[in-house]
Protein backbone atom coordinates (compact mmCIF):
# COMPACT_ATOMS: atom_id res chain seq x y z
CA UNK A 1 0.00 0.00 0.00
CA UNK A 2 1.94 3.37 -1.14
CA UNK A 3 2.20 6.16 1.30
CA UNK A 4 0.38 8.92 -1.77
CA UNK A 5 -1.77 6.38 -3.75
CA UNK A 6 0.91 3.79 -5.58
CA UNK A 7 -0.69 0.10 -5.40
CA UNK A 8 2.95 -0.87 -6.26
CA UNK A 9 4.37 -0.04 -2.42
CA UNK A 10 4.98 -3.21 -0.36
CA UNK A 11 5.02 -1.47 3.42
CA UNK A 12 2.22 -0.50 5.39
CA UNK A 13 2.35 3.09 6.63
CA UNK A 14 2.60 3.63 10.51
CA UNK A 15 -1.62 4.77 11.12
CA UNK A 16 -1.78 8.47 12.64
CA UNK A 17 -4.47 7.85 15.21
CA UNK A 18 -1.94 8.77 18.16
CA UNK A 19 -3.27 6.05 20.29
CA UNK A 20 -2.63 3.38 17.78
CA UNK A 21 1.32 4.87 16.85
CA UNK A 22 1.66 4.93 20.93
CA UNK A 23 0.84 1.15 21.21
CA UNK A 24 3.11 0.51 18.15
CA UNK A 25 5.84 2.24 19.73
CA UNK A 26 5.32 0.38 23.04
CA UNK A 27 6.44 -2.41 21.33
CA UNK A 28 8.18 -1.58 18.89
CA UNK A 29 11.77 -3.07 18.41
CA UNK A 30 14.96 -2.16 16.15
CA UNK A 31 16.70 -4.89 13.91
CA UNK A 32 19.86 -4.28 12.08
CA UNK A 33 19.79 -4.19 8.67
CA UNK A 34 22.09 -3.53 5.94
CA UNK A 35 20.58 -0.71 3.80
CA UNK A 36 20.60 1.60 0.94
CA UNK A 37 19.76 5.20 1.70
CA UNK A 38 18.44 8.07 -0.10
CA UNK A 39 17.56 11.81 0.74
CA UNK A 40 14.96 13.50 -2.28
CA UNK A 41 14.70 17.29 -2.42
CA UNK A 42 12.64 19.36 -4.78
CA UNK A 43 14.56 22.09 -5.02
CA UNK A 44 13.23 25.52 -5.24
CA UNK A 45 9.68 24.21 -3.94
CA UNK A 46 9.43 26.72 -1.16
CA UNK A 47 9.82 29.73 -3.48
CA UNK A 48 7.37 27.83 -5.56
CA UNK A 49 4.54 27.45 -3.15
CA UNK A 50 4.75 30.78 -2.10
CA UNK A 51 3.76 31.49 -6.40
CA UNK A 52 0.70 29.50 -6.49
CA UNK A 53 -2.07 28.37 -4.41
CA UNK A 54 -1.87 25.84 -1.07
CA UNK A 55 -4.41 23.46 -3.11
CA UNK A 56 -1.91 23.89 -6.72
CA UNK A 57 0.87 22.93 -4.38
CA UNK A 58 -0.61 20.03 -2.44
CA UNK A 59 -1.75 18.70 -5.79
CA UNK A 60 1.36 18.62 -7.46
CA UNK A 61 3.28 16.70 -4.66
CA UNK A 62 0.96 14.20 -4.67
CA UNK A 63 1.29 13.38 -8.52
CA UNK A 64 5.17 13.65 -8.38
CA UNK A 65 5.92 11.88 -5.72
CA UNK A 66 3.44 9.07 -7.08
CA UNK A 67 5.27 9.26 -10.50
CA UNK A 68 8.33 8.95 -8.35
CA UNK A 69 7.37 5.97 -6.36
CA UNK A 70 5.87 4.08 -9.30
CA UNK A 71 8.41 4.37 -11.49
CA UNK A 72 12.35 4.86 -9.86
CA UNK A 73 11.55 3.12 -6.76
CA UNK A 74 11.27 -0.70 -7.30
CA UNK A 75 12.66 -2.62 -4.57
CA UNK A 76 12.45 0.03 -1.97
CA UNK A 77 10.96 -0.98 1.12
CA UNK A 78 10.22 1.80 3.09
CA UNK A 79 9.57 5.84 2.02
CA UNK A 80 8.49 8.74 4.54
CA UNK A 81 7.46 12.03 3.37
CA UNK A 82 9.72 15.65 4.71
CA UNK A 83 7.26 18.10 3.75
CA UNK A 84 8.84 18.33 -0.16
CA UNK A 85 11.56 15.90 0.15
CA UNK A 86 11.29 12.12 0.60
CA UNK A 87 13.36 9.96 2.74
CA UNK A 88 13.44 5.95 0.92
CA UNK A 89 15.09 3.00 2.08
CA UNK A 90 16.60 -0.21 0.28
CA UNK A 91 17.57 -3.37 1.78
CA UNK A 92 20.85 -5.23 0.60
CA UNK A 93 21.43 -7.75 2.63
CA UNK A 94 22.00 -9.83 -0.89
CA UNK A 95 22.75 -9.32 -4.36
CA UNK A 96 24.34 -5.77 -2.82
CA UNK A 97 26.07 -5.31 -6.33
CA UNK A 98 22.91 -5.29 -8.04
CA UNK A 99 20.80 -3.63 -6.26
CA UNK A 100 23.39 -0.56 -5.66
CA UNK A 101 23.54 -0.80 -9.41
CA UNK A 102 19.96 -0.53 -10.19
CA UNK A 103 19.72 2.11 -7.50
CA UNK A 104 22.07 4.25 -9.03
CA UNK A 105 20.65 3.58 -12.76
CA UNK A 106 16.90 4.65 -11.67
CA UNK A 107 18.23 7.78 -9.56
CA UNK A 108 19.96 8.84 -12.71
CA UNK A 109 17.24 8.58 -14.66
CA UNK A 110 15.10 9.99 -12.27
CA UNK A 111 16.92 13.17 -12.27
CA UNK A 112 17.41 13.74 -15.96
CA UNK A 113 13.60 13.10 -16.26
CA UNK A 114 12.55 15.20 -13.21
CA UNK A 115 12.25 18.28 -15.41
CA UNK A 116 9.19 16.69 -17.69
CA UNK A 117 7.63 14.43 -14.94
CA UNK A 118 4.49 16.08 -14.98
CA UNK A 119 4.54 17.21 -18.46
CA UNK A 120 0.85 16.45 -20.00
CA UNK A 121 -0.74 15.70 -16.90
CA UNK A 122 -3.53 17.86 -17.25
CA UNK A 123 -4.16 18.75 -13.42
CA UNK A 124 -0.68 20.47 -13.31
CA UNK A 125 -1.39 23.12 -15.72
CA UNK A 126 1.30 25.84 -13.87
CA UNK A 127 4.75 26.11 -13.74
CA UNK A 128 6.70 23.71 -11.36
CA UNK A 129 9.97 23.07 -10.21
CA UNK A 130 12.44 21.41 -12.73
CA UNK A 131 15.51 20.26 -10.27
CA UNK A 132 16.09 17.69 -8.37
CA UNK A 133 18.43 16.91 -5.38
CA UNK A 134 19.67 13.46 -4.36
CA UNK A 135 22.08 12.00 -1.82
CA UNK A 136 22.83 8.29 -1.67
CA UNK A 137 25.16 6.31 0.82
CA UNK A 138 24.84 2.36 2.15
CA UNK A 139 25.79 1.05 5.12
CA UNK A 140 24.29 -0.76 8.40
CA UNK A 141 21.20 1.07 10.01
CA UNK A 142 18.12 -0.20 12.47
CA UNK A 143 14.73 -0.46 11.61
CA UNK A 144 12.45 0.86 14.13
CA UNK A 145 9.49 -1.98 13.36
CA UNK A 146 5.99 -3.16 15.82
CA UNK A 147 3.43 -5.66 14.67
CA UNK A 148 4.76 -6.07 11.31
CA UNK A 149 4.99 -2.51 10.16
CA UNK A 150 8.21 -0.59 9.49
CA UNK A 151 7.75 2.73 11.61
CA UNK A 152 11.36 4.29 10.89
CA UNK A 153 14.71 3.71 9.78
CA UNK A 154 17.72 5.39 11.42
CA UNK A 155 21.33 4.94 11.52
CA UNK A 156 24.92 6.32 9.71
CA UNK A 157 23.56 5.81 6.15
CA UNK A 158 20.41 7.75 6.29
CA UNK A 159 22.03 10.44 8.22
CA UNK A 160 24.96 10.72 5.51
CA UNK A 161 22.22 10.57 2.63
CA UNK A 162 20.85 13.72 4.31
CA UNK A 163 24.10 15.85 4.16
CA UNK A 164 24.83 14.72 0.74
CA UNK A 165 21.87 15.90 -0.71
CA UNK A 166 22.53 19.36 0.79
CA UNK A 167 25.55 19.14 -1.62
CA UNK A 168 23.43 18.16 -4.72
CA UNK A 169 22.80 21.62 -5.92
CA UNK A 170 21.53 23.05 -8.11
CA UNK A 171 20.32 19.52 -8.85
CA UNK A 172 21.87 16.17 -9.57
CA UNK A 173 23.07 13.44 -7.36
CA UNK A 174 25.40 12.66 -4.57
CA UNK A 175 26.86 9.58 -3.30
CA UNK A 176 30.04 8.64 -1.03
CA UNK A 177 32.89 6.24 -1.28
CA UNK A 178 30.90 3.79 1.15
CA UNK A 179 28.04 3.49 -1.44
CA UNK A 180 31.22 1.67 -3.63
CA UNK A 181 32.57 2.87 -6.27
CA UNK A 182 33.59 -0.55 -7.43
CA UNK A 183 29.61 -1.37 -7.59
CA UNK A 184 29.55 1.07 -10.41
CA UNK A 185 29.05 -0.48 -13.99
CA UNK A 186 31.28 1.57 -16.27
CA UNK A 187 28.81 3.61 -18.27
CA UNK A 188 27.12 5.05 -14.58
CA UNK A 189 30.67 5.58 -13.37
CA UNK A 190 31.78 7.93 -16.41
CA UNK A 191 28.35 10.21 -15.39
CA UNK A 192 30.59 11.19 -12.15
CA UNK A 193 33.26 13.19 -10.89
CA UNK A 194 34.50 12.67 -7.81
CA UNK A 195 36.08 15.24 -5.07
CA UNK A 196 36.56 14.98 -1.46
CA UNK A 197 34.39 17.48 1.41
CA UNK A 198 33.73 17.66 4.72
CA UNK A 199 30.48 15.95 6.09
CA UNK A 200 30.12 17.70 9.28
CA UNK A 201 28.88 14.95 11.87
CA UNK A 202 30.12 12.24 9.71
CA UNK A 203 33.57 12.90 8.51
CA UNK A 204 34.66 14.18 11.60
CA UNK A 205 38.12 15.71 11.18
CA UNK A 206 38.84 14.39 7.88
CA UNK A 207 37.87 14.89 4.46
CA UNK A 208 35.10 12.17 2.54
CA UNK A 209 35.22 11.02 -1.32
CA UNK A 210 31.95 11.57 -2.63
CA UNK A 211 30.98 11.31 -5.71
CA UNK A 212 28.47 13.69 -8.42
CA UNK A 213 26.95 13.85 -11.52
CA UNK A 214 29.42 16.00 -14.17
CA UNK A 215 27.72 18.73 -15.41
CA UNK A 216 24.86 18.80 -13.39
CA UNK A 217 25.90 19.15 -9.30
CA UNK A 218 28.88 22.06 -8.41
CA UNK A 219 29.93 21.40 -5.12
CA UNK A 220 30.73 24.45 -3.44
CA UNK A 221 34.17 25.48 -2.07
CA UNK A 222 33.48 25.53 1.04
CA UNK A 223 32.40 21.80 1.42
CA UNK A 224 35.83 21.53 1.10
CA UNK A 225 37.08 23.02 4.41
CA UNK A 226 37.65 21.71 7.19
CA UNK A 227 36.40 23.66 10.55
CA UNK A 228 39.65 25.57 12.08
CA UNK A 229 41.94 24.05 9.97
CA UNK A 230 44.36 26.55 7.91
CA UNK A 231 43.83 26.15 4.33
CA UNK A 232 45.67 28.47 1.21
CA UNK A 233 44.88 29.19 -1.82
CA UNK A 234 46.94 28.63 -5.00
CA UNK A 235 45.99 29.13 -8.74
CA UNK A 236 46.81 29.56 -12.15
CA UNK A 237 44.87 30.61 -14.96
CA UNK A 238 45.29 30.84 -18.87
CA UNK A 239 42.95 30.99 -21.65
CA UNK A 240 42.42 27.36 -23.42
CA UNK A 241 44.22 27.97 -26.07
CA UNK A 242 47.23 28.52 -24.21
CA UNK A 243 47.04 25.72 -21.95
CA UNK A 244 46.47 23.54 -25.35
CA UNK A 245 50.02 24.99 -26.13
CA UNK A 246 51.71 23.72 -22.55
CA UNK A 247 49.64 20.32 -22.10
CA UNK A 248 51.25 17.89 -23.78
CA UNK A 249 54.11 17.33 -20.88
CA UNK A 250 53.41 17.43 -17.24
CA UNK A 251 52.65 20.87 -15.74
CA UNK A 252 53.38 22.54 -11.95
CA UNK A 253 52.34 24.90 -10.18
CA UNK A 254 54.11 26.03 -7.22
CA UNK A 255 53.47 26.08 -3.53
CA UNK A 256 54.37 28.63 -1.13
CA UNK A 257 53.97 26.87 2.20
CA UNK A 258 54.38 22.60 2.49
CA UNK A 259 51.07 20.87 2.63
CA UNK A 260 50.26 18.20 5.51
CA UNK A 261 49.83 15.79 2.42
CA UNK A 262 49.00 14.17 -0.50
CA UNK A 263 45.93 13.49 1.05
CA UNK A 264 45.09 17.10 2.27
CA UNK A 265 45.51 18.90 -1.33
CA UNK A 266 42.28 19.60 -3.24
CA UNK A 267 42.42 20.23 -6.98
CA UNK A 268 39.82 22.01 -9.80
CA UNK A 269 39.28 23.73 -12.66
CA UNK A 270 37.43 26.38 -13.37
CA UNK A 271 36.04 27.75 -16.88
CA UNK A 272 33.46 29.42 -18.69
CA UNK A 273 31.14 28.20 -21.25
CA UNK A 274 28.55 30.79 -23.34
CA UNK A 275 25.51 28.71 -21.52
CA UNK A 276 27.49 29.67 -17.96
CA UNK A 277 27.97 33.37 -19.17
CA UNK A 278 24.44 33.92 -19.79
CA UNK A 279 23.24 31.94 -16.16
CA UNK A 280 25.87 34.19 -14.82
CA UNK A 281 27.56 30.75 -13.71
CA UNK A 282 30.70 29.15 -13.47
CA UNK A 283 31.77 25.16 -14.85
CA UNK A 284 33.69 23.54 -12.37
CA UNK A 285 35.82 19.79 -13.08
CA UNK A 286 38.05 17.98 -10.35
CA UNK A 287 41.63 17.19 -10.72
CA UNK A 288 42.13 13.65 -9.25
CA UNK A 289 45.10 12.68 -11.48
CA UNK A 290 47.92 14.96 -9.49
CA UNK A 291 50.98 14.36 -7.38
CA UNK A 292 52.68 16.11 -4.73
CA UNK A 293 55.90 16.79 -4.41
CA UNK A 294 57.39 18.17 -1.12
CA UNK A 295 61.05 19.16 -1.75
CA UNK A 296 63.08 20.50 -2.31
CA UNK A 297 60.11 23.25 -3.34
CA UNK A 298 56.63 21.86 -2.39
CA UNK A 299 54.19 21.60 -6.06
CA UNK A 300 51.47 20.12 -7.27
CA UNK A 301 52.20 18.09 -10.66
CA UNK A 302 49.57 17.50 -13.43
CA UNK A 303 48.76 17.46 -17.04
CA UNK A 304 46.20 19.79 -18.20
CA UNK A 305 45.45 18.22 -21.42
CA UNK A 306 42.52 15.68 -20.09
CA UNK A 307 40.83 18.28 -18.39
CA UNK A 308 41.40 20.90 -21.26
CA UNK A 309 39.71 18.28 -23.31
CA UNK A 310 36.55 17.95 -21.29
CA UNK A 311 36.06 21.64 -20.72
CA UNK A 312 36.22 21.89 -24.63
CA UNK A 313 33.60 18.99 -25.34
CA UNK A 314 31.57 21.07 -22.65
CA UNK A 315 31.61 24.03 -24.77
CA UNK A 316 34.68 25.85 -23.47
CA UNK A 317 35.68 28.09 -26.38
CA UNK A 318 39.52 28.58 -27.52
CA UNK A 319 39.73 32.27 -25.96
CA UNK A 320 37.66 31.25 -23.12
CA UNK A 321 39.92 31.37 -19.38
CA UNK A 322 40.82 28.28 -17.25
CA UNK A 323 42.08 28.06 -14.12
CA UNK A 324 43.49 25.66 -12.11
CA UNK A 325 43.12 25.59 -8.18
CA UNK A 326 44.97 24.27 -5.81
CA UNK A 327 43.25 24.01 -1.94
CA UNK A 328 45.37 22.41 0.93
CA UNK A 329 45.94 22.23 4.12
CA UNK A 330 49.16 23.55 5.85
CA UNK A 331 51.72 21.65 8.42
Amino acid sequence: MSLIGSTSWSVKPAPANRTQLRKLLESAKGEPEFVIAAVIDIRGFSSFAERVDSIQAAAYLRRVYSKIIDGYLQGAKFCKLTGDGLVVVFPCSENVEHVAAKVLKSFIRLVNEFPRLCEGDPLINFDVPKKLGIGLSRGAATRLISEGITLDYSGKPLNAAAKLMDLARPSGLVLDDSYGVELMPKPIKSVFESTRVYLSGISEGSLSRVYYTEGITKIPASAMALPGARWRHVEDEMTISDWKGCSKDAYYIGLPTSARGRDDVVMSAEFTTPRDLSRHEVSHITVDDFDYVASPKARVVFRPKPYVDRAVRRGARSSSAMKFNVDYLVE
